[in-house]
């Protein structure tokens, strides 16, 4: 199903529903973009890694191309499906293109070709999130 290497980072951290929360429009913004900050800081520092091992042709028109991602959740208690998936929209956006992001995707829009998968894993101890991105 999947070619060549997979890359998997893990983002610490405390997820939150959102959907939930009664927050200033400015307070759920700075979550988003810490945990898209994160995202992208963690997927990128070990994409040089894998590129500095000899995997550049694996990057090499690496954005374009469908990829499975997926996302599980270490959390201290389960959170319902829709819930899960807005939790986890901050880190999907942190793969993008944008000026700070870690540029592993084009778009995460249904034409893009990805298939993007959401698990969770009760973990009260360490809490983040565990990215794995693999060409489809």
């Amino acid at each position: 199903m999947t070619e060549g290497p997979s890359l998997t980072v893990f983002v610490p951290g405390r997820l939150v529903n959102p959907l939930n929360q009664r927050w200033h429009w400015a307070e759920r913004a700075q979550w988003a973009r810490r945990w898209r900050q994160n995202t992208a800081l963690s997927v990128g520092s070990q994409r040089h890694v894998l590129i500095g091992h000899g995997y550049r042709t694996f990057f090499t028109n690496f954005i374009q191309r469908p990829k499975a991602i997926t996302f599980v959740a270490h959390v201290a208690r389960r959170f319902d499906p829709d819930g899960l998936s807005a939790a986890l929209k901050p880190c999907l956006d942190g793969l993008g293109q944008g000026r700070a992001d870690a540029k592993m995707i084009a778009s995460d829009g249904p034409d893009a070709g990805h298939t993007v998968s959401y698990e969770q894993v009760l973990d009260r101890r360490i809490q983040g999130v565990e990215i794995t991105i693999a060409l489809l």
